[in-house]
């Protein structure tokens, strides 16, 4: 039952509505709470769902930084020789670097365009769980993707740049 108090006398009207319950003979006691606690409970539980959405968001941009880092020390170490001739042949650090940075890039630019479509569906489907919600642009996707691209590159750069001004010699010097 929802009952609706005037703002005034708010005690009287809950210990008159105890004892209105209390003479019904209802085996169960009587549950009360007001609405704008209600509404606040569950503004609480939204703002406990994001928070722990924002961690676990976290924890992914971590570990899939580690894992680029990972990525990017296999592939550098394996294409050494191919620098080091690249280097030999007059190719400068800025060349180098570029090479390797695209390399990185393209992956990041693939998954994020597989994701474009699952994300978007997803977060429709969410939002459609709220009285008043926003419709998603395309702005979002694109800022989602340019903020991928720095992350991975802010990743990969140093790696990236101190095996492109490595000596020619270092890399070449078993052949």
């Amino acid at each position: 039952m929802s009952l609706r108090l005037a703002g005034g006398d708010i005690p009287e009207t809950l210990e008159r509505i105890d004892r209105l319950w209390a003479r019904t003979g209802a085996s169960h006691p009587i549950k009360r709470y007001f609405l704008s606690d209600y509404i606040q409970s569950l503004y609480v539980a939204v703002l406990r769902e994001a928070e722990m959405f924002g961690v676990f968001a976290c924890i992914a941009v971590l570990l899939a930084g580690l894992g680029l880092f990972a990525l990017t020390a296999s592939i550098t170490e394996r294409r050494t020789r191919e620098i080091g001739i690249r280097k030999a042949m007059g190719a400068d650090t800025g060349d180098i670097l570029h090479l390797l940075m695209w390399q990185f890039t393209k992956p990041v630019l693939w998954a994020n365009l597989i994701a474009w479509p699952l994300g978007a569906y997803v977060m429709s489907r969410w939002l459609l769980g709220f009285a008043y919600h926003t419709d998603l642009s395309p702005w979002l996707f694109v800022a989602s993707t340019l903020i991928a691209i720095v992350v991975a590159q802010l990743t990969v750069v140093t790696h990236c740049y101190l095996v492109a001004r490595r000596s020619p010699i270092v890399a070449l010097r078993f052949e």
